[in-house]
């Protein structure tokens, strides 16, 4: 093989030494690696060289080109396409060392999903067991974090926080490619100095989580021990030397009586009819103060409580409900520690217009999966428009999808000429619409599904809030199509590539007459 300003200097730059080279019977093959976007020749000789007229050489080019999207979670789960040259339904795909799901394959076009892998830089390998051929591409995957991302501290300053209490403002952070574009599925280590617990690690000191489709990880932490601490959130420390981090103290206190309310702060669409449960702690000096009384009392708005008193239990805890009736101000309860009626804390409600909703993907608004696998959910996020946003409670969110099924394209047509390709328009199978409420994180969830419907297909949808909308795209892949049968080549054939490793596998065959 040489490339096209050659003049066909001996030996080719990429050759092989010697005919039938492979462990496959019959089959001789040639790797070559591209390091420029051009234009090659290949050639096919015959080392027989009685020119028996019966004797034909059958060639195939399996070579991996371009990867679309660039990036993949760390998590697993993200549809790759890969596009190239002399695929079959039997091509195998790797990420690294690791396998990934093939879930559709053509001659030029191979639909994989990527597996749960370590952040960084990955090479794409594809293989073709019938040969043992291979192609690669170099670092074209970036897998979490890159090297050149950062992580950016977007809150995090709390006042001063009793032992055994939730400090009143979550730590948020986001992982950004750039200044402003996203990293999903990145590594983000939650740790802190001395321990504090975090609510993304379920309660543990410390844990890996991944950043969602806005790059973001959120953690509410409950300090273990009096004085100031540093909670760091560290990028992918496994994969990196010297990982990029944020920090942001937190001073702890201890006193004979503290109360924490937790989440005592929230954000509610307007107009919303909802109930919000109001938690609280009563501690003594970080230990829970068990059979202890606490008074709830609307102090401003409008609404109702479930209980005005309660008595905590074995950790120290005691829950009111706040029932709202179309929310239209601001609504304040007091929580006090009785019989002194202190401490006390606010927990406060603060009403959101639908004008100012926004809206952002979470989880699940791309996905890809074999037959008979169920999708995962999709998970959106109602905000407000505060920087940094606040989640917003009982926004209603509605979902619309579009169940569709593909039409092969029919052979193109001549007029005068001219080829006329058509492209008919897809098959609608169904179509349903479904709302949720926003949590208290401000995240809406759409389980969705098929409808019966065998795959391969497609669901299309959409997510809307207020005057905002995102939508997403679900595929369920059938069997991999087959390919088109590989041509045969003939000496002067050019092949252009990209800076790619190629492997050519030929096999030769004696035609009896």
């Amino acid at each position: 093989m040489w490339s096209l300003d050659d003049p066909g200097t001996f030996p080719a730059p990429a050759n092989t030494p010697s005919a039938f080279n492979s462990a496959k019977l019959g089959v001789t093959r040639l790797d070559a690696t591209f390091h420029a976007t051009t234009n090659f020749r290949l050639g096919i000789f015959d080392y027989r060289g009685d020119g028996r007229p019966d004797y034909q050489y059958h060639a195939r080019v399996f070579y991996a080109d371009t990867i679309t999207p660039s990036r993949a979670s760390a998590g697993g789960g993200t549809p790759l396409d890969i596009q190239g040259i002399g695929f079959r339904p039997n091509t195998a795909a790797n990420i690294g060392a690791t396998s990934a799901s093939v879930l559709s394959a053509s001659a030029r076009e191979l639909i994989a999903t990527a597996p749960p892998i370590a952040d960084g830089l990955q090479n794409i390998t594809i293989s073709d067991p019938a040969t043992g051929g291979s192609s690669s591409m170099s670092d074209v995957l970036t897998v979490g974090a890159g090297p050149s991302d950062a992580i950016k501290l977007l809150s995090g300053s709390n006042p001063a926080t009793p032992i055994g209490g939730e400090a009143p403002n979550p730590i948020r952070v986001q992982v950004l490619a750039d200044a402003a574009t996203p990293v999903n599925g990145a590594s983000v280590f939650l740790t802190a100095s001395p321990p504090v617990n975090f609510s993304a690690c379920a309660g543990a000191t410390s844990c890996t989580v991944l950043s969602d489709e806005t790059g973001q990880v959120s953690t509410r932490v409950t300090p273990l021990t009096s004085g100031a601490a540093t909670i760091s959130a560290v990028l992918a420390p496994a994969s990196y030397a010297n990982p990029k981090s944020v920090q942001t103290p937190l001073l702890a206190t201890s006193s004979a009586l503290d109360i924490s309310v937790l989440c005592r702060s929230v954000w509610v669409a307007q107009g919303a009819s909802t109930d919000l449960p109001i938690k609280s702690r009563l501690l003594s000096n970080g230990k829970p103060l068990v059979a202890s009384t606490i008074a709830y009392n609307i102090v401003k708005g409008t609404g109702s409580l479930s209980a005005t008193t309660v008595v905590t239990d074995n950790d120290g805890f005691g829950a009111s409900i706040l029932h709202l009736t179309l929310l239209g101000s601001n609504i304040q309860v007091s929580v006090c520690a009785q019989p002194a009626n202190r401490p006390c804390q606010l927990f406060s409600v603060f009403p959101v217009p639908a004008s100012v909703f926004q809206l952002s993907p979470v989880f699940g608004t791309d996905q890809a999966i074999a037959a008979r696998q169920s999708f995962r959910p999709v998970v959106v996020r109602v905000t407000d428009s505060s920087n940094p946003a606040n989640p917003v409670i009982a926004a209603n969110v509605i979902f619309q999808t579009v169940v569709i099924r593909s039409v092969p394209d029919p052979p193109p047509v001549s007029v005068g000429g001219i080829i006329i390709n058509r492209k008919p328009p897809p098959v609608i199978l169904s179509s349903s619409k479904s709302s949720a409420l926003s949590s208290v994180d401000g995240l809406a969830t759409l389980q969705a599904s098929t409808g019966g419907f065998s795959a391969p297909l497609t669901i299309q949808g959409t997510a809307s809030t207020g005057a905002e909308a995102l939508s997403f795209e679900l595929r369920s892949f059938g069997a991999a199509t087959n390919p088109s049968r590989s041509r045969l080549l003939n000496l002067s054939d050019l092949v252009k590539k990209q800076s790619r490793s190629v492997l050519l596998s030929r096999a030769s065959k004696r035609a009896f007459r």
